[in-house]
């Protein structure tokens, strides 16, 4: 099991601007403490001094694969954007262009510190090989939405 400590880590959710110690066993945070927790005397010690730790951030809406298209006809109308620009890139787009755009952003995301993220979009098998192929713990729920109009 490896341990990691976190020495001087400002927390921002703390009431204080006091510096805290993060126990890390493995993967998981075991003990956030002003003390020196026990245990983690042969830990590996980060030291945060100047930094903060920030809970992880969470994206409730994403369309991952888009990461391709970051920049492609900005400044315009919605509508206008969506019909006469990114509808039709996105007609062009083939199923490799779909998991190499949502590796980048999953590459993106993990380096952002986003924990947890929603994605909608087409060709999910592709959005499927790439949770596979990067080994993380996913939880997938897929529900096709209905259209009323």
């Amino acid at each position: 099991m490896a341990k990691t400590l976190i020495k001087n880590a400002e927390i921002i959710t703390a009431k204080d601007t006091d510096k805290y110690y993060i126990g890390i066993l493995d993967d998981t945070i075991q003990v956030i403490s002003k003390e020196v927790p026990q245990g983690y005397e042969d830990a590996q010690v980060i030291d945060a001094e100047g930094k903060i730790a920030v809970p992880g951030m969470v994206n409730t809406h994403t369309h991952a694969a888009m990461t391709l298209l970051r920049s492609y006809a900005d400044d315009m109308v919605l509508m206008d954007w969506l019909q006469n620009k990114i509808w039709p890139a996105e007609d062009g787009l083939t199923d490799d262009d779909i998991y190499w755009g949502t590796m980048l952003s999953i590459a993106e995301m993990l380096k952002t510190g986003t924990t947890c993220f929603a994605d909608m979009y087409f060709a999910m098998n592709q959005y499927l090989k790439v949770l596979l192929h990067t080994h993380r713990h996913h939880a997938i729920q897929y529900r096709p939405v209905l259209s009323l109009l």
